[in-house]
């Protein structure tokens, strides 16, 4: 501002209020506020695994939560545009902002998939590659019930192995497994109970992968699992819908959005024993109809198409 700087666009991540002073500064700029979450008191997303203790919705923290609302709704009360990834996080915004934010899907570094298209790619048949791949290991994703999951998978077929992509860390809230005790992390307690379960020695851990290294994993996988409470969508989803993978995904509304039946199976995480019997189904398919599965089209994700329209039909009109 004091070197006279006056920008014509602005666009601000909502979330952070780093553009909650944009147009007083600039008055006269676009402001274009990119909104991920509004923090509902009514949630679904506290209301859809209540007896799941991890997650710690309680009444003080929902409140909280609801508190970090504020510099959004006056960042969008002052802004040209809003601007939104899904229908599921416009759902979360009171009416008055629902009815003036648009959805623009994220877009995909579509030469890292085009790349990896281009190559030819072996497999072994008589194996699987079970994936499970997160930002952190924690309990909006579900890494528990994954895990928990995994011993009755590795008994039944011993053919199968998995592979976990992912930092041990908690990014979006909840607890550790044991509370009064931080230093036992949930790939702590996971590699304990596996240990137990004596099927360790299948289960693998890769870490957090830089993005051309991810999506090489992603891509030799045979079963993906994508598992998650009400919450946003993860890139991990959207990526393997690019990749063409046999995905089992929660039946929670931010994967009901990108559902589809060619390759996706929709299961109930709250229920003890719902990953066998999708595995179970997906095995049964044999390799060739498991790799035949078709890709979503890049063209769908490509690179900032929303964004580029955004431009041309809004700012300059």
């Amino acid at each position: 501002k004091k070197e006279n700087y006056r920008p014509d666009v602005i666009i601000s991540h909502s979330g952070w209020g780093v553009g909650l002073f944009a147009k007083e500064l600039w008055p006269d700029s676009y402001l274009i506020s990119y909104f991920e979450w509004w923090y509902k008191a009514d949630s679904y997303l506290y209301r859809y695994d209540t007896d799941n203790k991890w997650l710690n919705y309680t009444t003080e923290a929902i409140a909280s939560l609801w508190k970090k609302n504020q510099s959004m709704a006056l960042e969008m009360a002052s802004a040209n545009f809003i601007a939104t990834p899904s229908m599921w996080q416009r759902n979360q915004l009171p009416q008055i902002y629902q009815k003036i934010t648009h959805i623009i899907e994220e877009s995909i570094e579509s030469d890292i998939f085009e790349e990896r298209e281009n190559k030819k790619i072996s497999r072994d048949k008589n194996n699987i590659k079970l994936t499970y791949g997160t930002r952190g290991f924690e309990p909006i994703r579900c890494f528990s019930e994954f895990i928990n999951e995994l011993p009755s998978i590795l008994a039944k077929f011993n053919n199968i192995d998995v592979s976990i992509a992912g930092s041990d860390m908690i990014f979006y809230g909840g607890k550790n497994p044991v509370p009064n005790d931080k230093e036992i992390t949930w790939k702590k307690w996971a590699v304990n109970f596996l240990t137990g379960k004596n099927c360790m020695d299948r289960v693998s851990f890769v870490g957090s992968l830089p993005r051309k290294n991810y999506i090489e994993w992603l891509g030799s996988s045979d079963i993906h699992v994508y598992l998650t409470q009400p919450y946003i969508a993860s890139w991990s989803l959207k990526d393997a819908l690019i990749l063409g993978k046999n995905i089992i995904g929660s039946d929670t509304p931010p994967v009901q959005e990108y559902y589809s039946d060619q390759g996706m199976t929709l299961v109930d995480h709250r229920k003890p024993g719902f990953l066998l019997p999708a595995v179970e189904e997906i095995v049964k398919m044999g390799a060739k109809k498991r790799h035949a599965r078709a890709p979503s089209p890049l063209a769908r994700w490509g690179k900032g198409a929303g964004w580029k329209d955004v431009l041309v039909h809004h700012v300059h009109t």
